[in-house]
């Protein structure tokens, strides 16, 4: 099972923020895989802001193997990196500390990292913020330039 769990930490490309297992108290299911392991994460270790954030992550199969994630979410590039992963075993005692590399990796369609990406920064408008503002912006100029020309047509009116 223990190679299984960390196959599947590798194939879903998911983190989570350092916390121990008995230390996290808001656990909230987001998910499970094909596999049959539950992904889980810790509302109360989530740290965000508009271009990163941070979040412990638990995927924990059946029998009561886990592992805790902190992982550093980018929304820029969409990416995930570990930051801390640990394995516990059923009743909650780590098993060993896995080394992480430090590596960005691209959030992947489908993934339970993209569902943790979506929950930080909705799907609608993580590529899009910034063209929204522009995109506002060249509507406020259309609006400005017709109400000038309105403006400037009535004044020539006003002339004759």
């Amino acid at each position: 099972m223990k190679k299984t769990l960390l196959a599947g930490l590798a194939a879903a490309v998911i983190c989570t923020c350092g916390v121990n297992s008995a230390g996290a108290v808001n656990w909230q299911q987001f998910g499970q895989d094909s596999t049959g392991v539950s992904w889980f994460i810790d509302q109360d270790s989530i740290k965000a802001d508009d271009k990163t954030a941070t979040v412990d992550i638990k995927a924990q199969d059946s029998e009561g193997d886990h592992f805790i994630a902190t992982e550093e979410f980018n929304r820029k590039d969409k990416t995930v990196k570990d930051v801390k992963v640990t394995l516990y075993n059923p009743q909650g005692y780590v098993e060993r500390e896995e080394p992480v590399d430090n590596t960005a990796r691209a959030v992947t369609g489908g993934s339970p990292s993209e569902a943790v990406y979506n929950h930080f920064w909705a799907a609608t408008d993580n590529a899009t913020v910034d063209n929204k503002k522009d995109d506002n912006k060249k509507v406020d100029k259309k609006s400005d330039k017709k109400s000038d020309k309105k403006a400037e047509k009535k004044d020539n009116n006003k002339k004759k």
